[in-house]
């Protein structure tokens, strides 16, 4: 801890929680971009949103995570993220059968706006219902994207790298990844404002 900052309390079950609400969004994005489109025709990644942040709560390094700051608890969340993907990978693959008549369409109530609903103050409804639309949106957006834009998206925008460790990912020159971004955020907002 630096010199003269005082260190955070940790953070209370009502922040927390409202804290991990927060992030439902970006996780919901980020497992868009983890699932990848053989294991999205298998299961809904807003299904594993849910399970993403039934595990957060569920977690006792959460609150540590939390009372470090939110670029903590979101490297934190990222990690559970992962962790759950691999977990579904692993379930499809052990029996495939369970899985092959699931499709995200005809599953109802699996919808990641209504996994988690947190007490306390903030937003009311309809502030509430306006950003989760707009949230799908954006989610409906991102999905129609060209798979190359999805994977730079994902990798700077979700998972954070940085313009190298994208470049390295996806074998292609910094400069190439800068481009393509540029290009990639461009359509992501053309495909939401044409939804």
């Amino acid at each position: 801890m630096p010199p003269g900052a005082t260190p955070q309390a940790p953070a209370e079950p009502d922040g927390l929680g409202q804290q991990l609400g927060q992030l439902g969004g970006r996780l919901e994005l980020l497992l868009n971009h983890l699932t990848g489109e053989a294991l999205a025709r298998r299961v809904d990644p807003a299904d594993l949103t849910q399970e993403t942040l039934l595990r957060l709560l569920r977690s006792e390094a959460t609150p540590r995570a939390a009372a470090d700051g939110d670029a903590a608890l979101w490297a934190f969340a990222r990690t559970m993220a992962r962790r759950v993907v691999v977990d579904a990978a692993r379930s499809v693959r052990s029996d495939p059968r369970r899985f092959s008549s699931l499709q995200p369409e005809a599953r109802a109530g699996s919808n990641s706006a209504d996994a988690l609903a947190f007490p306390g103050t903030g937003p009311g409804p309809a502030t509430l219902a306006g950003e989760l639309e707009s949230l799908a949106g954006w989610t409906r957006a991102y999905c129609q994207l060209l798979p190359e834009h999805r994977r730079v998206l994902g990798l700077r925008r979700f998972e954070g790298l940085s313009a190298a460790e994208t470049a390295a990912r996806m074998g292609r020159s910094e400069t190439a990844v800068h481009s393509l971004f540029r290009r990639a955020l461009a359509a992501w907002v053309a495909a939401a404002e044409a939804s």
